[in-house]
């Protein structure tokens, strides 16, 4: 990939790695949303990270914390190379 001037590999793959993980998480909430509507029945999120060295200091915590409502499933995906 050549750099243009606005956007190398290094940036290039910052947002690709950004998106996947915002469109996953809009997904997982529509999924959501529509089970509860059918249903009826509240989901409860559970937050999951990889549990690897390329966790975050800012994900790193919440692996494993459970919470309920749409702002719990509304992830932290405001930041850069978020997975």
């Amino acid at each position: 990939m050549q750099e243009n001037g606005l956007f190398g590999p290094v940036r290039a793959e910052m947002i690709a790695v950004t998106e996947v993980t915002r469109a996953a998480a809009r997904g997982e909430e529509a999924l959501s949303d529509e089970l509860e509507k059918l249903s009826g029945v509240k989901m409860i999120v559970t937050w999951g990270t990889d549990n690897d060295e390329l966790v975050c200091e800012i994900c790193e915590p919440l692996n494993g914390r459970e919470s309920a409502g749409r702002n719990a499933r509304t992830r932290n995906t405001g930041y850069i190379r978020q997975r």
